[in-house]
């Protein structure tokens, strides 16, 4: 087990080398000038020199590089072109919608979608299963914003039952915060509710065919007990697989929804950096978002090991 612990854990180097070098060339190779755009359409050529000296825009790139690096290992991800203000700070106060929002999207999806996909599994071809599939293809085909439309058309503007935007202060009342996230959860549930369902009725069917299943149904075990300690347990691999890659795409910051719902996010945060041309916040939220990726599939991993004791020795 301490091999495959220690090869997980090594895998984690080289791949952020690999994102914090994919995301850098990215930008800076990209078009566009982030010392005009500081500098504004009436800049002269000695401004848009001096800004560039003062943000080292003006050094070669291999040499920009290894500087930024350099200062990311010691915590520092730079400083904003526009704002001045570190990027840690600026990441910082923009991560608390992010996390409450996934956090809640995943807790509600999966509190949904494991009996329905258990449902689907056990009840195959039947009503159930058919409605399921139904929402499953519909779920992961509508785009976002044309969900989180309909929802503020119904919900908002019809019904006016919700509110259609903001972020309020926890301080102010968690009621009155959890109102608020409503809209935007239930827009991101749709497609997560959907994966997820899907991934636990393929998983369960494999396993339910299996002869300890069939073994445990001969001993009188109820359904239940055999759906969830025999059945769910062991197709848990895929499972929490999927549930990993969703939750670390939901800290990444869902941009769409956060834009639309007007969210102080990662999401709107990364927005206005792309658009600004801000270099050092949009490499920032990238390499955490990488970071969050990357960490969250060794946890995944090293959950593998609880729920299936042979892949200790692979």
């Amino acid at each position: 087990m301490t091999g495959f612990v220690m090869r997980r854990i090594m895998m984690v180097f080289p791949v952020m080398g690999f994102v914090a070098l994919f995301v850098f060339l990215l930008l800076h190779l990209g078009p566009g000038d982030p010392a005009a755009i500081i500098a504004g359409d009436h800049a002269t050529p000695e401004k848009l020199a001096e800004i560039r000296a003062a943000h080292n825009l003006d050094q070669p790139i291999p040499w920009q590089f290894m500087t930024w690096i350099a200062h990311v290992l010691h915590g520092d991800l730079g400083t904003s072109l526009l704002s001045g203000l570190p990027v840690t700070t600026l990441i910082a106060s923009r991560l608390e919608p992010t996390l409450v929002l996934a956090f809640l999207t995943l807790a509600f999806s999966t509190a949904v979608a494991l009996p329905l996909g258990a449902l689907a599994a056990c009840k195959r071809d039947g009503i159930i299963d058919k409605l399921a599939t139904g929402y499953c293809v519909l779920g992961t085909s509508v785009p976002f914003f044309v969900v989180a439309y309909f929802l503020v058309l119904v919900f908002a503007i019809e019904l006016r039952l919700l509110p259609v935007q903001g972020y309020p202060d926890a301080a102010d009342g968690f009621g009155n915060l959890l109102l608020h996230l409503v809209l935007p959860v239930a827009t991101l549930s749709v497609p997560v509710i959907a994966l997820v369902t899907r991934t636990v009725k393929t998983a369960l069917l494999d396993v339910l065919s299996e002869d300890h299943v069939r073994t445990a149904r001969a001993k009188g075990i109820s359904e239940a007990s055999v759906i969830v300690f025999h059945g769910l347990r062991n197709a848990a691999l895929p499972i929490v697989t999927v549930l990993g890659n969703i939750f670390a795409l939901l800290i990444g910051g869902v941009v769409v929804t956060e834009s639309i719902f007007n969210l102080p996010g990662i999401g709107r945060l990364t927005v206005d950096a792309v658009l600004a041309r801000d270099y050092p916040i949009v490499q920032g939220i990238i390499l955490l978002a990488g970071a969050a990726h990357v960490l969250l599939n060794l946890a995944v991993d090293l959950l593998y090991l609880k729920f299936d004791p042979r892949v200790r020795y692979q």
